[in-house]
């Protein structure tokens, strides 16, 4: 039987990295079909034509479809990949921007934009998984739509749909530390635990054999490592003999951060608004000149090979472990049992699940259980619509605390963000 895998959000131009990914794993996609849904016609079209280039250039017989209707999408689906972004870089620029307004750092996940963003896509995300739960009772939701754990908890606890939050960016950090080590990546395990853009590898192997110490001897000398971020990780490593999330600078190191971005003069998402346009290019050049891949793209391979190599492990019962996000079940002590939290996990037909953790040391644990407790609220404030709720939750978050901050702040954001919240606006 024909498997069928639903992209909502196939017009992202990520999408090219999940084409390098379907490409990749050809054979075990052999029998799929992949059909691309998205509300930018032009993009869901051009993303479209890319995927036909590269699949028949590469001989890949996978079938690829596209709609802009979301139930004729999903009707029948035993995968649906979630991977887009509710009010598009603009509102990722008022995310970022904003905040420093108030002496708070702008980001669009850790940042108390990642609480506006969880407003915006949360709502989205639940009609999409009740129009799943009527069409595609069985499927699996994979969801890259961030913020990726907040939205799997309202899935779960919301509705009666499957759903595993999944994010590559530990992949990327990995890739890092193999060549900060001179190791192939391959050898390399990691215990990475935590919240999604909150975790820490508290063990670190090559081939078996414990690497700590001899990361120890470059957090001794730094004056060779160039990359701020390789720099800050490795200065958190000699504190907690544990390895954080590129993410964790914001909270550690957030007076160099709040520096760094003013210097810059610009958001995130302006640099990508501005990258854009070239990379449709790109994509555009690829389909014209018949080339393999295009010249230019959004996102490493990792993006697309992460999402459908998990796909892959619930398809074919290949035993896998990955890093997910997933209900918590006391399989890291420190939150509490009904959390989305972020770990290794067992993939495979018959189960996923968290496999069990030690409890985190103390002086890592206090901030993470910080940050959960805010995400509660978050989630709670995305769902119902709650002012109040959605008030706590920026007081509560460990990069505001202060109350009328908070509410300048709410204000302001709900002004900016006002089209794309009617939860807060329609009572």
């Amino acid at each position: 039987m024909n498997t069928k895998i639903a992209v909502i959000g196939g017009g992202s131009a990520y999408m090219a990295s999940v084409f390098q990914g379907i490409i990749k794993a050809s054979k075990t996609f052999a029998d799929a079909e992949f059909v691309l849904m998205d509300i930018d016609e032009e993009h869901l079209q051009l993303m479209y034509n890319l995927g036909q280039t590269m699949l028949n250039i590469a001989g890949c017989p996978v079938r690829l479809k596209m709609t802009t209707d979301r139930i004729q999408s999903l009707d029948g689906a035993e995968f649906v990949l979630t991977t887009f972004r509710p009010g598009g870089l603009e509102a990722r620029h008022l995310d970022e921007v904003i905040p420093p307004k108030y002496g708070v750092l702008g980001n669009e996940t850790i940042g108390p934009g990642g609480l506006f963003m969880a407003c915006r896509a949360i709502p989205i995300m639940l009609d999409i998984a009740r129009d799943v739960e009527k069409v595609a009772p069985k499927a699996i939701i994979l969801n890259y739509t961030n913020p990726t754990n907040l939205v799997t908890a309202a899935i779960t606890r919301h509705t009666n749909v499957r759903i595993i939050g999944i994010c590559d960016q530990h992949v990327g950090e990995k890739y890092a530390l193999a060549n900060l080590l001179g190791i192939n990546y391959e050898r390399l395990w990691s215990n990475s635990i935590g919240l999604n853009h909150a975790t820490w590898i508290t063990s670190l192997r090559v081939d078996g054999e414990d690497v700590f110490p001899k990361l120890r001897e470059f957090s001794r000398d730094m004056r060779g490592i160039l990359d701020d971020n390789l720099r800050m990780s490795l200065e958190l490593f000699n504190t907690f003999n544990a390895i954080p999330t590129y993410y964790l600078r914001y909270h550690y190191f957030a007076d160099e951060m709040a520096e760094a971005q003013k210097k810059k003069g610009k958001t995130r998402a302006e640099e990508i608004m501005g990258e854009l346009p070239s990379i449709w290019r790109s994509y555009e050049d690829a389909i014209k000149n018949k080339l393999p891949r295009p010249l230019l793209q959004r996102g490493g391979s990792d993006h697309g090979e992460f999402a459908l190599e998990v796909i892959d492990a619930l398809m074919n019962n290949q035993f896998k472990i990955k890093n997910l996000n997933l209900v918590n079940q006391n399989a890291i002590p420190d939150f509490p049992e009904e959390s989305i939290v972020e770990g290794p996990a067992i993939i495979s037909k018959q189960e996923i699940r968290l496999i069990s953790q030690k409890p985190m040391p103390t002086a890592i644990a206090g901030l993470l259980k910080s940050i959960s407790c805010y995400e509660e609220l978050a989630i709670k404030a995305a769902v119902h619509g709650n002012l109040g709720c959605l008030l706590e939750a920026l007081i509560a978050h460990p990069l505001v605390r202060r109350k009328q901050t908070a509410k300048l702040l709410m204000d302001d954001m709900l002004k900016s963000h006002q089209s794309y919240l009617p939860q807060f606006f329609t009572k």
